[in-house]
């Protein structure tokens, strides 16, 4: 497989970000789909904010979501 011409030690890093930008979506998407306190149409919008924006989404909602109403 092409490794995009990085050196070897920068594409192990590229996909260890990868895989931790990975698991940080799903936990969020977890955590979304879970909350009690949140009505369907803010997990809807969380969830299009989380799949529009996968870095900045599910950081915004564990920073300002995680409550609810």
């Amino acid at each position: 497989m092409k490794n995009f011409d990085l050196p070897p030690f920068l594409f192990m890093i590229w996909q260890i970000a990868a895989v931790i930008i990975l698991i940080f979506f799903m936990v969020s998407l977890v955590m979304i789909l879970s909350n009690r306190k949140l009505p369907t149409r803010e997990k809807m919008l969380w969830i299009w904010g989380t799949f529009l924006l996968p870095i900045l989404g599910p950081l915004l909602f564990m920073v300002f979501g995680r409550e609810g109403k």
